[in-house]
C-alpha cells in the first residue's frame, strides 16, 4: 500500500481478524482480488519460462485451422475475451464455446478438421471439463489441446499425463481462488491464454499493468467502494 495515500476503507477491512474477516464473509475475496498485480507479474515470469514457452509454441505446432476456447461459468467468459485476440493475430477463427455444448452437441459445436481446443478452467476438477477433453480426443483425435488450469490436482491436470495430444499449463497456486468469484483465477487465466500470440514485450506490458492496478489499488480504493455501493441495475 501507498503509505502517503492510505485507504480508508481497505484500512478497515484489513483491520479485522481473520476469524472477524471470515464471518463477514470477504476474508477469501478481498486476498485474491488483492494479489492480483504480484501474480500478474509472477504468471509473467512463468510464461516467459522455457517450460511454459515449450507448451505454448507446441499448442501451435500442427498450425491448427481453428481454435476453440472452451470451459464452464465464468471460465467460458475468459475465452470470450480472448477469442477475438486470438483470431486477430493468428488469422483463423477462434470461439469460445461453454463446455456443457460442447459435451451435449459435440457433432454440432466442434468445427472440421484439424484445431486446437483450449480448456480453461479454474479449478479443472469439473465432470464435465474432463469429460470435453475425453469426447473431443475419441471423436476427434487431429485435434491438440492446451489446458490452461489453476489447480494441479484437478482432473485437467492430472488425467492426461500420458497423452500427447494434451499439454497443461498450470498457473500459481495463489490463482485457485478459493472465494465464489473468480478473480485472480479469471485475470491470470487470461495473461496465461494470451500468451499463446504475445511477443517478447508481453512480460513488460504485464508488469506495467500490475504497477497500474496497484496504483489504483493504492490511491483509489475508497473511490471504487464508494461506487460499489450505489444502486446500479447493469454492469
Amino acid at each position: 500500500m501507498d503509505s502517503s495515500t492510505p485507504s480508508i476503507e481497505l484500512g478497515r477491512l484489513l483491520a479485522g481478524s481473520a476469524e472477524e474477516q471470515q464471518r463477514a464473509g470477504y476474508a477469501d475475496t478481498l486476498r485474491e482480488i488483492l494479489q492480483q498485480p504480484q501474480t500478474w507479474r509472477d504468471t509473467a515470469a512463468l510464461l516467459a519460462g522455457p517450460a511454459a514457452a515449450a507448451i505454448l509454441s507446441q499448442a501451435l505446432i500442427s498450425r491448427p485451422e481453428y481454435i476453440v476456447l472452451t470451459g464452464s461459468g465464468s471460465s467460458v467468459h475468459a475465452g470470450e475475451c480472448l477469442a477475438g485476440v486470438l483470431q486477430a493475430a493468428l488469422r483463423i477463427p477462434c470461439r469460445a464455446i461453454p463446455a456443457g455444448d460442447l459435451l451435449t452437441n459435440l457433432r454440432g459445436m466442434l468445427p472440421p478438421g484439424s484445431g486446437l481446443v483450449m480448456s480453461i478452467a479454474r479449478s479443472g476438477d469439473s465432470p464435465e471439463s474432463a469429460a470435453v477433453v475425453d469426447s473431443i480426443l475419441a471423436a476427434a483425435p487431429a485435434c491438440a489441446h492446451l489446458v490452461v488450469t489453476c489447480n494441479a490436482n484437478g482432473r485437467l491436470a492430472t488425467r492426461y499425463r500420458s497423452e500427447p495430444r494434451v499439454r497443461v499449463l498450470l498457473l500459481d497456486a495463489r490463482t485457485n481462488d478459493r472465494s465464489l468469484v473468480m478473480t485472480s483465477s479469471f485475470t491470470n487465466m487470461l495473461l496465461a491464454g494470451g500468451a499463446l500470440v504475445q511477443s517478447e514485450a508481453y512480460a513488460a506490458q504485464t508488469t506495467s499493468a500490475a504497477d497500474v492496478a496497484q496504483r489504483l489499488f493504492d490511491r483509489h480504493a475508497d473511490a471504487l467502494a464508494m461506487a460499489a455501493r450505489k444502486n446500479f441495475s447493469a454492469a
